[in-house]
This record gives structure tokens, sequence and C-alpha cells, in this order.
């Protein structure tokens, strides 16, 4: 292991990472530094705001918040994104070697979708991780750079 590696598995829990969101971005602003280029990638629906206003212009009068949400919660377009493309996407600098990094806290497991894609990008060479921490995190992106430079 190198002292760089080392000095961020020492120092993992300075990083903020207590939600989901807070960890995504840890894992990016470390990636961005250390010679990665990394981005989240995001494959929520699209709010269609032209739906939502014809929608809320037929109903009328809204009684409540509850009906309110309702109605402008059904009026996301599905994402034409494949299905268990990783939270952060990217690549290192030094090789071009894809990277894929699945963001899970707390109680949140895994889809189908999400491991089959982690497996084949690990099968095609990418860097593939599931990040449940930033330490989990460290030692699975350690893992792949010592491997590679141990070629």
């Amino acid at each position: 292991m190198t002292p760089r590696q080392q000095i961020a598995l020492r120092n993992a829990k300075a990083w903020k990472q207590d939600s989901a969101n807070a960890l995504t971005k840890s894992i990016l602003q470390y990636l961005n530094v250390q010679g990665y280029v990394a981005w989240r990638n995001n494959t929520m629906g699209v709010f269609d705001a032209k739906q939502a206003a014809g929608r809320i212009l037929k109903a009328g009068r809204i009684g409540d918040m509850k009906q309110a949400m309702n109605l402008l919660s059904s009026c996301y377009r599905k994402s034409h994104e494949r299905k268990g493309v990783s939270d952060i996407v990217g690549y290192e600098k030094k090789t071009g070697r894809a990277l894929f990094v699945e963001v899970k806290y707390g109680k949140d497991k895994l889809s189908a979708e999400q491991r089959e894609f982690l497996r084949q990008a690990d099968r095609n060479g990418a860097i593939a991780i599931k990040a449940t921490s930033m330490d989990a995190f460290f030692r699975q992106l350690f893992f792949y750079e010592n491997a590679a430079s141990a070629k």
C-alpha cells in the first residue's frame, strides 16, 4: 500500500458520510483530486412541468397538500437510461480505465440490475465499486490500483 493510500485509510472517518448524498459528494471530491475524472450519474425520471400544469388546470381546485403532491408526483417522465448504471461514473486519467461507483447508505441494498452492471464492468476491466462508507470505498479502489500497478 502506498503512503497516499495509507493516509487516506487512516483519515477515512474524517470525510462527511452521514447520508448517501454526503458520501457521494465525498467520493467525488476524493476522485477528482486524485487522478480521476468522475461525476454523479442521475438516472431519475424527468419532471414534466408542462404535463403538471395541464393536470393542475384540468383538476381545477386542489383540496389539500396530499392531493397536490399526488398530482405532481405523477408528472415524471420515465428515464430511458440503462437500469443498474452506477451513481458515480468516470475514468482514471492516467490509463483511461472506466470507473463505476454504486453508493449505498444505511440499509440500502444493490438491486439485481446494479449487481449485474458492476459484475460486467469488473469483468471487462473497469473499476467497479460498491461504496457503503469511505473506508469501504478506499479499500476497493486501492485494491484495483494496486492490482494494476503489480502488472
